[in-house]
């Protein structure tokens, strides 16, 4: 009876101090948010926005969402983080405030408990009271918070890791038959979860094997015959581990995989990459000098008073370490949701730190020490999640980052902004923005105007910008498109200007008047955004001629070296068609056009040879009320005079046979007129679908 009523007290403890947990972490995630006065943009609108997307598409149709779902486990942004949230969006609503509040309530507190767990591996004392300790101490670290307040799902990702490390150190020599299956599904998830935790599966396993490589040297000291057959099967189980992740992710993300094997990221995202000097700066403030000083210490003397296991500990030690490493010398990109990777080895160094003080130092001077180290991480966490401003250079460089609600100050002005745009694009005309901050961007404006208007009454539209050079391509389409041009003064940029030439080139066109600046008019209305940051909008008066065009093209490739990521060289110059492609992994193209009397006219800027032989795969021709059309090849130097010309034409049945020819010693670029024949029905149209178009021997 008595050890049922004390099993029953500890059962209502625990249930206490889990709402406790779950009280404050629904507290500050709305006191924060509520605090909020600001038009979302990027990734800060992105993810909320996408779990908006599937809540709609379960009450419109569950079959279809689930199929959607599970497609989505390819994209670079899955799904997957949307799922847990969906009941709460569906409850009560998709504002801003639940979606944040949901996201700390389905992801902070389970990680809070996961650290609690974790903190028992490492630390044998007062199991309970370690457990509980570490995830409310969990919550005083401020990266803990930044990702998810700011709109990242990042640390549902941190949790599957997390659980992978407790299964892991269950037996750290893997003994129990289940652990390398759950270990693999658990680093499976994590990655679909959030693309960039495949650093955090690899930190893990390469934590593993040194660990069972220490453990394999221990033996060996001991003379213990088993010792290699120990490593060996050590080894196979962490190999059976990665087998396990990748037929996971074969199995239900096969074009992500895909793009693993044929895409390098590294130079894709070059442009983010930041010096280790810069990393180590911000991650540094992240957390702040004195939490990494703690973490550190906390697991030096921890291990030295031999408070910590050893072997729990070390692989926390190899993991957060490693972590720091690959993230700084590898990937060198910069973001608060990166923090996610890191988060471990922080909570569970301070959490060793403090444990080690209490278990070894005498009673009067350990409290009044732990009181001092709390204290400090309070002061921490409300000086990064508070508009406490910190003047003095020391304290900044102590405590961590500070990164208050967001507010924008010129909110009203804002307003106006998007009012005034709205007022002259009633016809819904095209409008390219060449900024790039969070100031102004293309997104910003998109999710503005939502916001104020809402989803089924959004107006503008805002082109894609391209942002980065290592990613992006020439804004030539965009810009041809646009009845309307976006300029700021000065110019604005979120990484180092140098990285960002696909959004100066524009600000320079119209700087310096370039010939296509001179099909636009310069409107009298301007507006005064944050830090004096200047709109000046200008308006179309004229379609931009071939010569302009190629103009532009030689001056675009003249300021942006090398190539952009995803530039393919081609270029749809019918500013009123609405044709698309799409690169294709091998920098060929996809076209999907449709045309009628009047030509759809594509123009390739790459290399030519002398002998100019275009490949591509027809999927379709089909033609409504013609019986033929036509595509023109022409050929034209580099002041744009056409030198040779070539016309095929092709029955309404018959689809485009590749490979095609033409010759030209002084080709400087390439054009492909599609155009219908025969009848005049102004419903009349063809639609030519080519995969891999592409012109052979080309440089790129």
């Amino acid at each position: 009876m008595v050890e049922q009523k004390l099993f029953r007290q500890k059962i209502v403890i625990d249930l206490f101090l889990l709402t406790g947990l779950i009280l404050v972490t629904a507290a500050i995630a709305t006191l924060y948010i509520s605090n909020e006065k600001f038009f979302y943009f990027w990734d800060f609108a992105h993810y909320s926005s996408k779990t908006s997307e599937v809540v709609e598409n379960f009450r419109q149709s569950p079959p279809q969402a689930i199929k959607i779902f599970f497609k989505s486990l390819s994209d670079d942004y899955s799904q997957l983080f949307c799922l847990l949230l969906v009941p709460f969006i569906f409850v009560f609503g998709d504002s801003r405030i639940v979606y944040i509040v949901s996201s700390a309530l389905v992801y902070i507190v389970p990680f809070s408990l996961v650290m609690g767990m974790l903190a028992t591996k490492i630390i044998p004392a007062h199991p309970r009271i370690v457990f509980w300790s570490t995830a409310f101490l969990t919550l005083l670290i401020p990266p803990t918070w930044l990702s998810t307040l700011q709109g990242y799902p990042d640390i549902g990702a941190a949790v599957l890791i997390g659980l992978a490390i407790l299964v892991y150190l269950k037996d750290i020599k893997l003994k129990f038959w289940w652990q390398t299956p759950l270990i693999g599904v658990l680093l499976a998830l994590a990655i679909l979860f959030r693309r960039h935790f495949a650093y955090g599966a690899r930190a893990f396993l390469i934590a593993m094997i040194l660990q069972g490589l220490i453990i394999f040297v221990i033996e060996r000291r001991k003379f213990s015959r088993k010792a290699f057959k120990n490593f060996c099967r050590y080894n196979i189980l962490v190999s059976l581990i990665v087998i396990t992740s990748v037929i996971i992710l074969t199995i239900v993300a096969p074009k992500f995989i895909e793009r693993i094997i044929t895409t390098d990221y590294r130079i894709l995202y070059a442009s983010y990459e930041r010096s280790l000097m810069v990393s180590f700066q911000f991650y540094g403030k992240a957390y702040g000098l004195l939490t990494w000083i703690l973490t550190i210490l906390g697991f030096f003397v921890g291990i030295l008073t031999h408070v910590l296991v050893r072997p729990a500990s070390s692989f926390i030690i190899i993991f957060g370490g490693f972590s720091l490493i690959q993230w700084s010398l590898f990937s060198r990109q910069l973001g608060v949701h990166y923090t996610n990777h890191f988060t471990f080895f922080v909570v569970l160094g301070i959490v060793s730190l403090f444990w080690t003080i209490w278990l070894t130092i005498q009673e009067n001077k350990r409290l009044l020490i732990l009181v001092f180290g709390i204290l400090l991480l309070f002061i921490n966490v409300v000086i990064a999640l508070t508009p406490i401003p910190i003047s003095n250079n020391l304290s900044s460089f102590l405590f961590a980052k500070n990164n208050p609600p967001l507010v924008r100050k010129n909110y009203d002005k804002f307003v106006d902004f998007i009012k005034y745009l709205r007022e002259i694009s009633v016809e819904e005309k095209a409008i390219y923005i060449a900024s790039s901050s969070k100031i102004l961007n293309d997104s910003l404006v998109r999710k503005a105007e939502e916001q104020l208007y809402g989803k089924n009454n959004r107006q503008l539209k805002v082109l894609k910008t391209p942002h980065i050079d290592s990613r992006d391509f020439y804004p030539l389409k965009e810009i041809l498109q646009s009845q309307y041009a976006i300029v700021v003064n000065p110019f604005q940029h979120f990484l180092p200007a140098k990285e960002q030439d696909v959004v100066k080139v524009i600000v320079d066109a119209f700087a310096e008047n370039w010939k296509i600046a001179q099909d636009f008019k310069r409107l009298p209305q301007q507006f005064k955004l944050d830090k004096n940051v200047v709109a000046t909008i200008y308006q179309r008066t004229r379609p931009t001629s071939i010569p302009t065009i190629l103009n532009t093209i030689n001056l675009m490739q003249e300021r942006i070296q090398p190539l952009p990521g995803k530039e393919s060289n081609w270029l749809v110059i019918d500013q009123q068609n609405k044709s698309e492609f799409l690169l294709s992994k091998n920098k060929t193209i996809n076209l999907k056009t449709s045309f009628g009397k009047n030509t759809v006219t594509l123009l390739y800027f790459g290399f030519l040879p002398k002998v100019i032989t275009i490949n591509g795969n027809n999927q379709y021709s089909k033609c409504i009320e013609f019986e033929e059309f036509s595509l023109k090849l022409k050929v034209l130097n580099k002041v744009g005079n056409v030198i040779n010309a070539k016309e095929l034409t092709y029955s309404a049945r018959n689809s485009i046979d590749f490979p095609l020819e033409i010759s030209s010693k002084e080709a400087a670029y390439l054009i492909l007129e599609f155009q219908g024949h025969n009848k005049s029905n102004n419903k009349s149209y063809c639609s030519v679908h080519i995969r891999n178009l592409a012109v052979a021997n080309s440089k790129e």
